[in-house]
């Protein structure tokens, strides 16, 4: 597949449409990272265990830390006019079986023999339907009809403090490559990276950190 501009969606200008193309753009990483583990697990590259278990681990920690800005952030400020305690109630069960996976592929990877391929297995399909069902109904309430209950200002200077957040507060090394090695090359567009950032910081710097990892990673990191 290629990531050539013609094959990449532009990015809405509408203010009230951007919301909800950001998070289906984000969602569909978690959404691959999820089946792209799973698949994994049913055949698990033994001889490489350390690699495999630290990048199914970003795959919760990236989960936990978009799970962070949009507690601090987002809903914060959409439920001042809107109603998303749905998706605060379901926060809080991911939360719990994020935690759990990131702490067993941790434990795993230090310690190679209590390996349990089908004990990992088991905390994604036990909660398979809840998660994917959360990453779709945020998506759906994002809806530009319904952001309309706000002014393109507010919503303008949420998405500049969402954006500030997982800049300042999101590791590089390991959330950011993430996202950008999950993202469909026709979303690769998003977000807009200078092409040095791109090109050479993203592959070369942040991705050299844990390169073992991104092997298991369903596109390009660039």
């Amino acid at each position: 597949m290629t990531d050539s501009a013609s094959t990449t969606m532009a990015i809405p200008d509408d203010v009230y449409a951007k919301p909800q193309f950001a998070m289906r753009a984000i969602h569909l990483t978690f959404e691959h990272g999820f089946d792209n583990i799973l698949t994994h697990l049913s055949d698990p590259p033994l001889a490489d265990l350390g690699n495999f278990l630290g990048y199914a681990r970003t795959w919760a920690t990236s989960l936990l830390f978009h799970h962070e800005s949009e507690d601090e952030v987002m809903f914060p400020f959409l439920m001042t006019k809107l109603d998303f305690s749905a998706e605060v109630e379901q926060h809080k069960v991911i939360h719990s079986v994020c935690t759990k996976f990131a702490e067993r592929t941790l434990a795993m990877q230090r310690n190679p023999e209590t390996f349990d391929a089908k004990e990992l297995q088991q905390i994604l399909l036990e909660h398979k339907d809840i998660i994917f069902q959360h990453l779709a109904d945020e998506v759906s309430d994002l809806a530009p009809e319904r952001l309309r209950a706000f002014s393109e200002a507010e919503l303008t200077d949420m998405t500049a403090r969402l954006n500030k957040y997982s800049k300042t507060k999101s590791d590089p090394f390991t959330t950011f490559v993430y996202m950008r090695c999950h993202t469909p090359p026709k979303y690769k567009g998003f977000p807009p990276l200078p092409w040095f950032v791109r090109a050479v910081l993203v592959p070369w710097v942040f991705g050299s950190k844990h390169w073992g990892y991104w092997k298991y990673a369903p596109y390009s990191i660039s």
